[in-house]
């Protein structure tokens, strides 16, 4: 079962630029596990959509600064071709890792590593290791990550070629959102928040590196 786009009770007016934090009353959210090794955060739009020919779909403010702030001081890992299309290589303040399976790629002031296990031996000491792309790197990582940090865009791109695995609401539990309304042509959206409820695996999915 797929976690459907919740809604919160408030703030949720088109037009309205309220932003609303929702925490579930439950005691049993509440239960969250101490910080996890290894996280995913990505920005998603309504079908899943990620990305266009190697580059972002939506280049939101607000999200690019939760980005900077959640990952900051930590490990990311990523695949070749999402480390090529950052503006400013490498990301400052983060252990960078780079996934490819190119044996001569050189990654100017990061790590590079042959696969998905390697990288994160490389970045084992760090105190949160995350996922930030692109398509096939999330795809092997998602069933081993307990963490997973999303921007949902309340929108669907156009066009895109590169889309996030289904999140399935018995593995993950949202515990905790905020919305963010449209302003000119930026399309409204959601942080998400979400933990394991299910056992995340040991070794990475099936797939190869960028």
């Amino acid at each position: 079962m797929a976690i459907q786009n919740l809604v919160p009770t408030e703030g949720m007016i088109d037009g309205d630029e309220r932003r609303t934090s929702i925490r579930p009353l439950s005691k049993e959210y509440a239960r969250i596990r101490p910080a996890a090794q290894l996280s995913v955060i990505v920005a998603a739009d309504m079908r899943g959509a990620i990305g266009l020919r190697g580059g972002m779909l939506w280049h939101l403010r607000d999200d690019l600064r939760r980005f900077k702030a959640i990952t900051t001081g930590k490990a990311v890992i990523m695949g070749r071709k999402t480390w090529q299309s950052l503006p400013r290589r490498p990301l400052p303040g983060r252990l960078n890792v780079v996934i490819t399976r190119q044996s001569d790629f050189v990654a100017e002031g990061a790590r590079v590593a042959g696969s998905l296990t390697e990288a994160i031996g490389i970045a084992a000491g760090c105190e949160e290791i995350f996922i930030i792309g692109g398509g096939e790197i999330y795809r092997q990582a998602l069933g081993m990550a307990t963490r997973l940090y999303m921007t949902r865009i309340l929108a669907e791109a156009p066009e895109a070629d590169t889309f996030f695995p289904e999140v399935s609401a018995d593995e993950w539990t949202l515990t905790e959102q905020e919305y963010h309304g449209s302003e000119g042509e930026t399309p409204a959206f959601r942080f998400e928040n979400y933990v394991r409820t299910g056992r995340a695996r040991k070794t990475a999915g099936e797939g190869s590196a960028e």
